[in-house]
């Protein structure tokens, strides 16, 4: 399945996000339409390797596809990526998000390196719908929508941005939109996080399942 995500607003000439939908990602504002957060991650497919009798991990391209190379062979950050899978005694394939420690700079400032699956989604990446000041549904302008995101991503400087799936009735995803702290001018990774905001919706387990 293809991973590439499109933005879901417009952008001006600089990358800003402005209060207009991109083309085709309407759907995003049906208040039934899965969210979740965006963490600034790498995507791996986690396999096992019948004929070698071992674990695989090896990084997905953005059309979904994996890197012929095994990310053990990717230098620090696989060496990260692999401790930190060697950690929990409970395992399985799959694909996931790999986050923390080692990844894209550790922008979420967190001490170890952690898995979230995505394809299924774990429940943890989830943005729930009562947990969330994000407005959608018919009798939402696409304004008061853009302006809610803006002010969910600034009262949760933990995460980097939103996604929002678009699923059929067997839950395939049919097409992805996200929106950044960065396109709607917030800063990423923010300097220091509050004691009480550090990872309040990022998962935090070592393999999410």
């Amino acid at each position: 399945m293809p991973l590439n995500i499109v933005n879901l607003f417009k952008t001006d000439q600089e990358g800003y996000a402005i209060p207009e939908i991109f083309p085709g990602s309407e759907w995003a504002m049906n208040s039934a339409v899965l969210m979740t957060i965006k963490l600034d991650a790498v995507a791996v497919e986690i396999g096992w390797d019948q004929v070698g009798v071992c674990w695989t991990i090896m990084r997905l391209h953005s059309n979904g596809s994996p890197d012929e190379k095994l990310y053990r062979n990717l230098g620090e950050a696989g060496k990260e990526v692999w401790e930190a899978f060697d950690g929990p005694t409970v395992k399985q394939t799959g694909k996931f998000l790999v986050y923390g420690k080692g990844i894209n700079g550790n922008p979420h400032r967190l001490d170890k390196t952690l898995f979230a699956k995505f394809m299924p989604i774990t429940h943890e990446l989830v943005v729930q719908e009562h947990k969330t000041i994000v407005k959608r549904g018919a009798a939402v302008t696409v304004e008061e929508f853009f302006n809610s995101i803006w002010r969910e991503l600034l009262e949760s400087p933990e995460i980097e941005g939103l996604v929002f799936h678009r699923e059929d009735a067997t839950l395939k995803v049919l097409g992805m939109a996200k929106v950044t702290r960065g396109q709607m001018k917030l800063l990423w990774p923010i300097p220091v996080l509050p004691i009480q905001q550090q990872l309040s919706r990022a998962p935090v387990t070592s393999m999410v399942m």
